[in-house]
């Protein structure tokens, strides 16, 4: 994590170079190879005027093999080879956006600091204190849900991450979702247990005092799916499920969906037939089941597409995906008597050309 290095950079736009100093010379412990990090401290020593830790550190810099671009640029400016006249503050995007984030962050400026993190995550979307620190924005902002989506984003790329699992419990418990943070609390504990946070969230957790938001899971479910964190979305859903929202059609049909996403057409097929069940006008649920029996049992996709078009006689995705597997099976009258109507409905010249063309190969 680099957080120290991006605290630091801020400390430096800020001309406190004490503080400054003492975040580089973090970094540079965690990291004693990574170049930047000396780059930006020797900057520090120079704005401080301290010559003597100067000459010191870049003492010790001789003979690293040290990684990263800023090799060439401690080279030109502290002395190795012809030195160049000190040039301004270097950044690369994702950088400069990130600490202004921080910066931003820090003052309480959270919608602005939101929008740098963004332009960062953007140039460098796999960045784990990125992630962090969104969802660290949300949460001061009370806006729990959302940090959980950007917490649960970082997981994924760091797993085994102390403070992700601490900031998720911490999350879960805002949301009076006890259970789960309990979880991720145990979790954060495995990883370190000597953790000195780890005992005020505890006694957080214990007291259960954060009312638990009705119908949550659902909420948490929608905002995952929307952020293609699929499984987690349906695991949402089959706690809501299990929490008393079984008689909830949108929620199998939600469940139905994810799962023709991750590929699993059977358990697809029994949730949507469900959300029929206890929703027998459920148009979008007759959609999904006649595409997913169109692939494998076009009489049962069949039967089901004309339920569909019996609720929604106009409806242009039912009218083509019914012509299209009637002119499959050989059904040519019906083929016929859709696309007709698909026709007459429809504005796009370039469709009704489609059509017209589908029209003339029809026996």
């Amino acid at each position: 994590m680099e957080i120290n290095f991006y605290l630091g950079i801020c400390a430096y736009k800020e001309k406190d170079y004490d503080k400054a100093a003492d975040y580089l010379r973090k970094s540079i412990q965690l990291d004693p190879l990574e170049s930047k990090y000396y780059y930006y401290y020797l900057l520090v020593l120079k704005e401080k005027g301290n010559y003597t830790e100067l000459e010191s550190v870049k003492a010790q810099i001789e003979g690293k093999k040290l990684k990263g671009k800023f090799v060439s640029y401690l080279e030109r400016m502290f002395g190795v080879g012809k030195q160049s006249e000190p040039g301004e503050l270097y950044f690369d995007d994702s950088d400069n956006f990130y600490s202004m984030g921080l910066s931003l962050a820090k003052k309480g400026d959270y919608d602005q600091a939101l929008k740098q993190f963004d332009q960062a995550l953007a140039k460098n979307p796999e960045n784990v204190d990125i992630l962090i620190n969104i969802g660290n924005v949300y949460f001061v902002k009370d806006d729990y849900k959302n940090a959980l989506v950007d917490y649960y984003k970082a997981r994924k790329l760091s797993q085994d991450n102390f403070y992700i699992n601490f900031f998720i419990s911490r999350t879960f418990n805002r949301l009076g979702m006890n259970d789960l943070a309990r979880e991720f609390y145990k979790t954060a504990q495995t990883i370190d247990a000597k953790n000195p946070e780890l005992a005020e969230l505890e006694k957080d957790i214990s007291a259960a005092s954060y009312k638990k938001v009705k119908g949550i899971e659902e909420k948490l479910a929608t905002l995952f799916a929307k952020n293609q964190l699929t499984a987690e979305s349906k695991t949402f859903y089959e706690q809501a499920l299990k929490g008393g929202s079984s008689q909830n059609s949108g929620n199998y049909y939600n469940l139905g969906n994810l799962a023709m996403m991750e590929g699993k057409d059977k358990d697809a097929i029994v949730y949507l037939n469900k959300a029929i069940e206890l929703d027998p006008k459920h148009l979008e649920a007759y959609i999904s089941l006649g595409k997913l029996y169109s692939g494998s049992d076009k009489e049962k996709a069949v039967a089901t597409f004309q339920k569909a078009l019996e609720l929604d006689p106009n409806n242009l995705e039912v009218l083509e995906n019914l012509a299209n597997l009637c002119l499959k099976t050989k059904d040519y009258p019906k083929a016929k008597e859709c696309y007709e109507k698909l026709k007459t409905l429809t504005s796009s010249a370039q469709k009704i050309e489609q059509i017209d063309n589908i029209l003339k190969t029809i026996p």
